[in-house]
């Protein structure tokens, strides 16, 4: 349906018309303006960082099960972890058209919060699972092949 015209709207003078703009009157323009401009409240922000948190444990979990199960050595699943913490923030920024300040207020955010909660969750998964499934699997063979 077509637009309504605003009342009290400013008529452009033809001649001032560049071809292929439309002329814009200015309540328009600062409306604009407005909406650019980063309005974001304290409580939307602290869920958001509070979601970005929760995301990164259950990606640095995920990634120390791979670890383990991979069975790889220190360097390795050092490596590991920082591959899937980059891959998960590209992912992130990607889905955030690389603008993360609407959202997170400071890019920092993104890039540098949890990364030693994470790292923590990482390593208890990582030498749980290898334990699990390399160590105590001999141990399970050896018992049961024994009876």
């Amino acid at each position: 349906p077509p637009k309504k015209p605003r009342s009290g709207s400013r008529k452009v003078p033809a001649e001032t018309i560049t071809p292929g703009k439309t002329a814009q009157p200015e309540e328009e323009v600062a409306e604009l303006n407005y909406k650019k401009e980063k309005f974001l409240s304290n409580e939307a922000q602290a869920l958001n960082i509070k979601n970005l948190g929760k995301c990164r444990t259950f990606g640095a979990v995920c990634a120390g099960v791979g670890a383990g199960i991979l069975k790889l050595g220190a360097f390795q699943g050092f490596l590991f972890f920082f591959f899937v913490f980059l891959l998960s923030n590209l992912i992130l920024m990607f889905r955030l058209n690389f603008k993360a300040e609407p959202y997170f207020g400071k890019l920092s955010f993104v890039w540098g919060q949890g990364k030693l909660s994470g790292f923590m969750s990482f390593l208890l998964f990582w030498v749980l699972f290898h334990n699990l499934v390399h160590i105590y699997q001999g141990l399970f063979l050896f018992f049961v092949v024994r009876e």
